[in-house]
């Protein structure tokens, strides 16, 4: 505070006789009518000393708080004794220099510790960065030297694993990793993203942005977001500096109120504000203290209880939030009118867990989002040739199964074994590769690897061969035997299929999918999952590749029945009922083929029989019916296949 000028002290001087002047007080009072001049310029000489006297007051006593502050007085946790955060990116500043704005958002590394289920939150994180930096709708300006934005993945609650850095890195986001902050007693409350309240940790980038606009993973945007920096800023009240101190001017943070609580209460999936190390600590110290209050909500009920439109009873001094549009941060679309989605920018979404009707007026978001997934998922293809992310099922229980599964992302290949004759037969290469091709063109994440040349002595043993090969490369083998079976429906989504089978057994461990029929275990169509078992039990399997009593076949039947390596915990054998999932046959025992199945199979009988049964039912294979007669020429040259 300025010091007191010695030319007014005549202001308490002059005052003071007529305060304390006996003659004054003994005097008898004078009509009102006839007041002297004097008392009247007394009077007002008395307001204006009151007024500085109180402006005085409050220089002295925000001087003493601001003092008190640094003394831990007002803070018994002295939180500006704490050591500052230190950051460390990813890319280094060195090898990288910063923008000075940045969209920041938060990855909870423990989010899906534990489970068995699809990393929703990974995924989110992954399609907001990429709507940020690579969507031609949504994308910032990474590259202007004057109106850059620094997009930054904040990660807490451990390190990344190799795949995780990498896919982030592969989209152009910046990496940051923050502490884990947890609640009291260091539980994290079972919370949906257990590292919500590290965005505190957010305040503390003073020495790095300028300003920080932090979005939830959670959130999809709609359209472009960059004009949020440019938003005015809402006037200060009169006499706004009377809640601030010479040390720490009061800040500012502009959000959306959270739509259904309390007034003046606003939602923090979605801030703009200018860092501070001064209100990080004066967060982080009312974090420490709200152990009463519901964890669930605990990073909302913080930051609410800092920044107020009132004086908060919680805090030693309360910061102003202001409203910026409800664009920013629709909430609970399922909620709204079509209008009002139409504007929206940024949207909460749960499209994971909230089915989504045709003609609801979320359903144009829905689909918004699955073709971001499905771009997300070409570029990372193309960019890493694998994804985290897959086509979203149309139907939401297919949703629901391939992520209860996890299954959602996971790659298959359909093995098809073409040796011998059978290669050299024109009709049979011609419709079996156009069967397996037009399967795989529709379904992305699925693809076809054809054997024509065997390395061992048995053909039937070239499966176990591949096998080694293959796993490690995908995720699931599906052996489809190419002399007698056909895929019938094409509309059947692996991942939903084994999905499904696999949701059945939660006390498995299910790393083989394999039918019954009328005599035992079928090896014509069965599923091998990539996994440390299966790469021990295909050295068990081989090791019959020279026995004459056993194929490929009675190998496995033997290794289950003797439980090999606990194979009985393992393989998931499905009952004959049921077989027609995935192994329908034309004949034996119901329940036998019928239109819609999946596939169909006729065991050792060949593949005119195949051909003949489909007559006798009316029905076709699902494959590229306008293949072209060089398109064949050149994938049998391509593989060494002959005509005969």
């Amino acid at each position: 505070m300025d010091e007191p000028n010695p030319a007014k002290e005549y202001i308490p001087s002059t005052i003071q006789p007529i305060l304390s002047s006996s003659s004054y007080r003994n005097s008898p009072p004078k009509s009102t009518a006839t007041k002297s001049p004097i008392i009247h310029r007394n009077a007002q000489r008395f307001l204006c000393l009151l007024v500085f006297a109180l402006i005085c007051t409050h220089g002295i006593v925000s001087f003493t708080f601001s003092a008190s502050s640094n003394t831990g007085a007002c803070d018994t946790a002295n939180p500006s004794s704490r050591p500052h955060p230190v950051f460390l990116f990813d890319p280094p500043i060195s090898d990288k220099p910063l923008n000075p704005t940045a969209i920041i958002t938060l990855f909870s590394v423990s989010s899906n510790t534990g489970s068995k289920e699809y990393n929703t939150h990974f995924a989110d994180t992954l399609i907001l960065a990429y709507s940020l930096l690579h969507h031609n709708e949504t994308k910032v300006n990474i590259n202007d030297t004057d109106n850059s934005v620094e997009v930054v993945v904040a990660y807490a609650g451990g390190n990344l694993t190799t795949v995780q850095r990498e896919s982030f890195l592969s989209l152009g986001v910046r990496l940051l990793q923050v502490e884990e902050l947890k609640g009291p007693n260091g539980t994290d409350f079972h919370k949906p993203c257990n590292a919500c309240n590290s965005k505190i940790y957010l305040w503390a980038l003073e020495a790095y942005f300028s300003q920080v606009l932090y979005l939830d993973a959670g959130v999809f945007v709609v359209k472009p977001i960059t004009n949020m920096f440019s938003l005015p800023h809402i006037a200060e009240p009169l006499f706004a500096w009377f809640s601030g101190t010479p040390q720490q001017p009061r800040q500012q943070l502009k959000a959306v109120e959270s739509f259904g609580f309390t007034e003046n209460t606003f939602d923090t999936s979605v801030m703009l504000f200018k860092p501070s190390i001064g209100t990080f600590n004066q967060i982080l110290f009312e974090f420490e203290d709200m152990a009463h209050f519901n964890p669930y909500y605990q990073d909302q009920v913080v930051l609410n209880s800092i920044f107020k439109h009132s004086n908060s009873h919680l805090s030693c001094r309360h910061l102003d939030w202001s409203p910026m549009p409800a664009i920013y941060n629709t909430q609970h679309p399922h909620l709204r009118d079509s209008h009002v989605l139409a504007q929206a920018a940024i949207v909460q979404h749960n499209f994971w867990n909230v089915q989504i009707g045709q003609g609801s007026p979320t359903r144009p978001l829905f689909d918004s989002w699955r073709e971001r997934v499905q771009g997300l998922m070409s570029f990372q293809i193309a960019k890493l040739n694998r994804s985290d992310v897959g086509i979203i099922p149309e139907k939401f229980k297919d949703l629901q199964t391939v992520v209860r599964s996890n299954m959602l992302s996971r790659t298959f290949v359909i093995h098809t074994l073409l040796t011998g004759r059978a290669k050299q037969n024109k009709t049979r290469t011609e419709r079996v590769i156009g069967n397996r091709e037009r399967y795989v063109s529709r379904h992305p994440g699925t693809f076809h690897y054809l054997q024509t040349e065997k390395t061992v002595e048995r053909a039937v043993w070239q499966k176990a061969v591949d096998a080694k090969k293959l796993l490690g490369i995908y995720d699931w083998i599906w052996f489809l035997d190419a002399g007698d079976a056909f895929i019938m429906n094409g509309d059947i989504d692996l991942r939903v299929l084994i999905g499904g089978l696999v949701l059945e057994v939660p006390h498995m461990e299910v790393d083989i999918l394999i039918s019954v029929d009328m005599n035992n275990l079928n090896a014509g169509s069965f599923f091998m999952r990539d996994s440390e078992w299966t790469r021990r039990f295909v050295q068990d399997w081989l090791l019959f590749e020279k026995d004459p009593e056993h194929n490929e076949q009675s190998a496995i039947i033997k290794l289950y029945r003797d439980n090999t390596a606990h194979t009985k915990q393992h393989l998931y054998e499905v009952p004959q009922r049921r077989q027609n999932l995935f192994n329908s046959y034309a004949h034996g025992p119901d329940p036998l083929f019928k239109p819609g199945d999946f596939v169909l199979h006729t065991p050792s009988r060949g593949f005119q029989t195949l051909l003949d049964e489909m007559r006798k039912r009316n029905v076709t294979e699902f494959r590229k019916r306008d293949i072209e007669e060089q398109d064949v020429i050149d994938f049998m040259h391509k593989n060494g296949l002959k005509e005969v």
